[in-house]
């Protein structure tokens, strides 16, 4: 393909523009491969116009959210992932709700969970542990600037059985000692506290996750295995200090 020479058809050039203008500039104009780089360095070139990155900081005081996420808490779910649909049953089944409720589905199997009614969110809060089938949920209250990626869970509630554990040991002084041995005692299953259950003490009781899980529990000298149930971590591999009942107050007296 011929190409016509690039003066053809052009009129004269302005006598305003400097002499040798057009040839210089036509000189100049090989086919060079045009970059980003190519582009930026021409238009610097002609405007003196440096390229600027802005960033923004927000010196202000934001609105606090509080009173919209009140009554929220975050939910892990520890386990194979749930559909959205199936999460929402088991939810209302597990914790009884009376009210309404609103799951807010994200990253890492994290949900946040808006309760409509106050006593709603105390039981999710309180009345755990919270099991269902394959599956173990922490409950923790909802709080600012939650990011699902850095989250750590430290604690958790946990159901901990004592095997073996002699029933006349079925007190709240010593099941508190006990307990106290593996983590923060919350509640004692009511039965257990009856006596009504003589095989094991089974209460729920706060862990600090990132401390490993104590195996044994020793009262007067006798070693009794802790079984932990449907705990998400499966780091149990030191014993727990030994308890001496001499040491226990109001040891007489029956857990009510």
């Amino acid at each position: 393909m011929s190409v016509e020479p690039l003066g053809s058809g052009v009129s004269d050039p302005p006598s305003s523009l400097p002499a040798g203008f057009w040839t210089e500039s036509m000189d100049t104009m090989d086919p060079q491969p045009v970059t980003n780089a190519g582009v930026q360095k021409s238009f610097k070139a002609a405007y003196d116009t440096p390229s600027v990155s802005s960033s923004l900081e927000i010196n202000t005081e934001l609105e606090p959210l509080e009173g919209d996420w009140a009554d929220t808490v975050i939910v892990k779910l520890w386990g194979r992932p749930l559909g959205y649909r199936l999460l929402c049953n088991r939810l209302q089944r597990l914790w009884s709700l009376r009210g309404g409720f609103r799951v807010i589905d994200l990253d890492h199997n994290y949900y946040l969970v808006k309760l409509a009614d106050g006593a709603d969110y105390v039981r999710a809060l309180t009345g755990g542990p919270w099991v269902i089938p394959d599956h173990y949920l922490t409950v923790e209250p909802w709080h600012p600037n939650f990011e699902p990626a850095s989250h750590r869970v430290t604690s958790t509630v946990a159901w901990v059985r004592v095997p073996g554990l002699s029933t006349e040991l079925y007190q709240l002084s010593i099941l508190r000692e006990v307990c106290n041995r593996i983590g923060r005692l919350i509640r004692v299953d009511y039965s257990t506290k009856k006596t009504e259950r003589g095989k094991f003490a089974k209460a729920a009781v706060e862990l600090d996750l990132s401390q490993p899980l104590q195996t044994e529990t020793c009262v007067d000298g006798v070693w009794y295995p802790n079984v932990y149930e449907n705990l998400p971590t499966g780091r149990q591999d030191v014993p727990a200090m030994g308890l001496n009942l001499s040491s226990v107050s109001s040891i007489t007296n029956p857990a009510e």
